[in-house]
């Protein structure tokens, strides 16, 4: 009888956990959940690759890995006078002229941190996939793939 109640409990334990941490993104041991990482994401698209700001190292860390921010560095295209040259427009489409706001129209999780960003880029419409991981409980960009757009 006691075995029989030990594995209730613990397949009751098992459908619990696996319940509970399925709206969780899962990066080692740090988890962070779905509405976390949309708003990290969100945010990062409305100041620096929409935005007027310019991502630099003063909050770079803030946002992202190191992983995310030296590809970030590797992906920037102009000359950089300092240390601080961030490619945040590698995240959109690299249409250089259009008509019409640019902006996020979704963000969709996938699996293993990763979420489907789906854009507007100067009226262009653009995806591109975003990771998200935790960093001591911390949510932040770790990395990113360009996946599509309808730019000629």
């Amino acid at each position: 009888m006691k075995k029989i109640s030990a594995i209730l409990l613990s397949f009751s334990l098992s459908c619990f956990l696996s319940t509970t941490v399925s709206s969780l993104a899962w990066a080692g041991d740090q988890s962070i959940s779905t509405q976390e990482s949309k708003q990290l994401i969100g945010s990062f698209y409305n100041q620096y690759v929409f935005g007027n700001e310019e991502l630099d190292n003063t909050d770079a860390s803030n946002w992202g890995t190191q992983k995310f921010l030296k590809k970030l560095k590797q992906d920037y295209e102009y000359d950089c006078e300092s240390d601080d040259c961030y490619a945040a427009y590698a995240l959109r489409t690299g249409a250089q002229d259009g008509d019409g706001t640019s902006s996020v129209t979704s963000i969709t999780p996938r699996s293993n941190g990763w979420y489907r960003v789906s854009y507007r880029d100067m009226g262009w419409k653009g995806v591109t996939d975003v990771k998200v991981v935790g960093v001591n409980g911390i949510p932040k960009l770790d990395d990113y793939k360009f996946v599509s757009s309808n730019v000629k």
